[in-house]
C-alpha cells in the first residue's frame, strides 16, 4: 500500500463512487478518496485571490526590509505575490506555491487566467 502526500501530483484516471482512480508520477495506479482530490488551476487561483488580499492589506510590506527587493520604491502585483508564495507568507493551504528554486508556476499568466 502506498501514501499519497499532501500536495502530491497525480493524474486522475476515472472514478468509482466516493473515490478517483489516480495515476502517480512513478506509475503507480491506486484509488483515493475524491474530498483528497484539488484541481491545481482551481486551487492556484484560489491562492492567488488570498494572496492579493495580502497585498491590498500591505501586509507584505516591512518598514525596516522594504519590499523584499531592497528597494522603497512598491514593485509590480506580480512580484509582490512571487515573494509571498516564496517566503513562507503563504495564506493556510498555498504552501505547495512555496518554492527556494525557480518559481512553479508564472504569477503574470495566472493572475490573467485567474480574473
Amino acid at each position: 500500500m502506498k501514501k499519497v502526500f499532501d500536495y502530491e501530483k497525480f493524474k486522475v484516471i476515472g472514478h468509482e463512487k466516493k473515490h478517483k482512480k489516480i495515476k502517480l508520477g512513478d506509475g503507480t495506479i491506486g484509488y483515493i478518496h475524491k474530498s483528497r482530490v484539488v484541481n491545481l488551476n482551481d486551487k492556484i487561483c484560489e491562492c492567488i485571490k488570498k494572496g492579493k488580499k495580502i497585498v491590498d492589506a500591505n501586509k507584505d510590506y516591512d518598514p525596516i526590509m522594504g519590499w523584499g527587493d531592497g528597494t522603497t520604491d512598491e514593485p509590480s502585483l506580480s512580484f509582490r505575490l512571487e515573494q509571498i508564495f516564496l517566503y513562507g507568507l503563504c495564506p493556510k493551504g498555498c504552501q505547495f506555491l512555496q518554492s527556494n528554486e525557480d518559481f512553479i508556476i508564472n504569477i503574470n499568466s495566472e493572475i490573467e487566467r485567474c480574473k
